[in-house]
Parts: structure tokens; sequence; C-alpha cells
């Protein structure tokens, strides 16, 4: 797809998004949900991170929290990942 066709791609995702929202939760409740977004972001050039940018990011504010000075290889065993990029996402604050 060239980059001037990118506008039809975003529609057809709204456009998926709004049959999910009534398929999962009626058509009043999906119809309010996909009326929402569009009042919160009507007119918006948006770019919505991918599943998995969330879950590092929830990954990585949860290594902030349970951080407590000295547990950096504990953080690392329990998140899966080196003791380097713990202390990456650390100084990243």
């Amino acid at each position: 797809m060239s980059n001037g066709n990118h506008w039809w791609e975003g529609r057809d995702a709204i456009q998926a998004f709004g049959n999910r929202m009534v398929s999962e939760y009626g058509q009043a409740t999906g119809e309010a949900i996909v009326r929402a977004l569009y009042e919160e972001a009507g007119g918006m050039r948006l770019r919505v991170p991918t599943l998995s940018d969330l879950e590092r990011q929830q990954r990585d504010d949860r290594i902030r929290i349970l951080f407590n000075g000295r547990n950096h290889q504990e953080l690392a065993s329990r998140f899966g990942i080196t003791d380097t990029h713990v202390r990456r996402i650390l100084e990243k604050g």
C-alpha cells in the first residue's frame, strides 16, 4: 500500500473496532464506545501502539515500582530479561 492510502487503512481499522465493540458489548454500548472515540480523538492523527508495546510499557512500569535500589538481578530473573536491560529501563525512569 502506498503512503497516500494509509488513511483508508485507519478507516478500516475504526470500522473493525466499531463492529467488534457492537458484537462484544451490544448495539447501544458498542456505538457509545465508538462515539466516545470519535469525540475524544476525531480529527487527530494517531499512532495506536501495538499490544506488545503496551505490555512492554506495563512491564517496565512494574519494574520501576518493584525496584528497591539493589534488586536488579532479581527483577531481571523475574521478568526474563538481562540485568543490563533492567538498568536501562530504570535509567529511562
